[in-house]
Formats: C-alpha cells, structure tokens, sequence
C-alpha cells in the first residue's frame, strides 16, 4: 500500500483501497470536510498494474520495516 501525492493528484496504490467500502468512507469524510472537490483528483490503482518509481518502493520498504512489526 501506498500513497504518492504530487501537486495535482493523490495516486493510492494497494488492493486495499481498490474496495468499495474504502472509496465509500474516504468520499465520506472529504463530504465531512468539504473537501469533496479533492475526491475527482484521487486515483486509486491495483499495485500489479503499476510500475512504481524507485523513490515508492524505498518509501514502502520503510513503512512496512518500521510500522509493520509494531
């Protein structure tokens, strides 16, 4: 799972968040927010079709060895 965000779009990476549940409580709360506007700039992708950069997997690699174990 991962999260690349860049000026323009928030690009979520992961079979978790390809759900309808996850995108149902994720528009929810940016409705909650007022934050609806951002929703049209998220584009969540399946990890198995994407190349990631380099500079995702060492983010990756990080999260999982630091905050997995915990």
């Amino acid at each position: 799972m991962i999260a690349i965000i860049d000026t323009k779009n928030v690009v979520i990476i992961g079979d978790l968040f390809n759900s309808s549940r996850f995108c149902d409580y994720l528009r929810a709360h940016l409705v909650e927010y007022e934050l609806h506007n951002i929703w049209q700039n998220i584009k969540i992708r399946p990890q198995d079709n994407d190349i990631i950069a380099p500079i995702a997997l060492g983010i990756n690699k990080f999260i999982i060895e630091n905050y997995n174990s915990k």
